[in-house]
């Protein structure tokens, strides 16, 4: 089947999207990394299941603003799905740590696999799909920010 996106652009588009989505979450640009979901994009996250913007921008304006958290995310795989749609993986490294605090004692709390789906949307691509597959994580007792509000 013929992409719509030549493999080399869909690979970009959506590896840019993912990564621009936690960057924005990480810089608490909450509503603009709630806008790149689709309005059918399914967050699958800590056991809930988010649909749309709406849903996930009511998570996350719900952190709380003591957590400082970094995704680092690496080695990221896309393949072609359908003609304008794609998936993949990357794998990715949480550190949260506590605002008000010098030096910010930060922990590792989750290293693990996202695993997105993308689709072509006019001139951008949206995520369809994110959901997390924790292979290290700390216990919840030794997780800085554990809660509602402090966890991505």
């Amino acid at each position: 089947m013929e992409a719509s996106m030549d493999f080399s652009s869909a690979y970009l588009a959506c590896r840019i999207t993912v990564e621009s989505f936690f960057h924005l979450v990480d810089a608490r640009m909450f509503e603009q990394a709630a806008d790149q979901f689709a309005p059918e994009g399914i967050w699958h996250r800590h056991g809930d299941t988010l649909v749309g913007p709406q849903q996930v921008l009511a998570v996350l304006a719900a952190k709380d603003d003591r957590i400082v958290e970094r995704h680092l995310v690496s080695t990221t795989h896309v393949e072609p799905l359908t003609a304008d749609t794609w998936g993949g993986s990357s794998y990715i490294q949480i550190v949260r740590g506590t605002r008000g605090t010098a030096p910010i004692p930060a922990t590792a709390v989750l290293l693990g696999d996202f695993r997105f789906r993308c689709r072509a949307d006019g001139e951008r691509v949206l995520l369809t799909r994110l959901e997390s597959v924790p292979v290290f994580r700390l216990s919840d007792s030794d997780r800085p920010g554990r809660g509602p509000t402090g966890d991505v």
